[in-house]
């Protein structure tokens, strides 16, 4: 009876539909990593210095629900360091303040993509996606100062990372991007002076200002499908 024929291999052609769901949602999915430099701007740095990038490094997964939209988990570590004696304040210079800190973050963001970027026939100059990216991050950090009564702190706190960047597909599986962002914080630990006003001078900081970081990478990723950036999945 077809019925029963049917009723029989239900569960084979369930197997099969998850399996042929599975391939289709795999051009959904992409992981990657990236390599590049972490900077600092605070009570130690007021104006960014190239000489306070520090190597660091990247992975993700990013999801892709829609060709506009693309969702990524990223775990970021870089160093960071600030040196009093780089900048010409007379204030900077007799406080002679210096700190190290090693960050790790791990972040949930959103990227909107402007481009078809993943079309074939697409032009050359339209294989560039540029993007923007904004999203919550938890990041920890431990550092050293060359102040004796402070010469190791750290904490955990919360992140607000966004920024820019382009993507470039140069293989069907591959893509290759540059990006910098930055991230904006809630405390004025990370360089290791926070304000007290029970401190001499020289180891007050700005009660009214946060410390900030950013951190600019060239990343590549592998895309388990093609990846387009400017209109929806077909549902089927």
């Amino acid at each position: 009876m077809p019925f029963k024929l049917v009723k029989q291999r239900l569960p084979l052609l369930a197997v099969a539909y998850l399996g042929i769901a599975l391939m289709v949602n795999a051009q959904r999915y992409e992981i990657g990593a990236g390599i590049g430099a972490g900077n600092y701007k605070g009570d130690v740095a007021p104006a960014f210095r190239v000489e306070n990038a520090k190597l660091g490094g990247n992975i993700f997964f990013r999801y892709n629900p829609f060709y506009f939209l693309s969702l990524r988990a990223n775990l970021l570590v870089t160093d960071l360091v600030g040196r009093d004696s780089l900048f010409a304040d007379p204030f900077q210079q007799k406080r002679n303040f210096y700190f190290r800190s090693n960050m790790r973050e791990l972040a949930l963001t959103a990227e909107y993509n402007f481009f078809n970027f993943r079309k074939t026939d697409r032009r050359k100059m339209e294989k560039w996606c540029p993007f923007l990216f904004g999203g919550i991050a938890l990041a920890h950090h431990d550092g050293k100062t060359n102040y004796l009564d402070n010469r190791d702190y750290g904490g955990a706190h919360v992140v607000l990372p966004f920024g820019v960047g382009v993507k470039h597909y140069f293989h069907p599986s591959w893509n290759v991007g540059f990006e910098f962002g930055a991230r904006k914080t809630f405390t004025d630990r990370i360089d290791g002076i926070e304000y007290n006003s029970a401190n001499t001078k020289f180891r007050q900081s700005n009660p009214y200002s946060k410390d900030m970081y950013y951190f600019a990478s060239i990343t590549l990723s592998y895309v388990f499908y093609s990846v387009r950036c400017a209109e929806p999945f077909p549902s089927d």
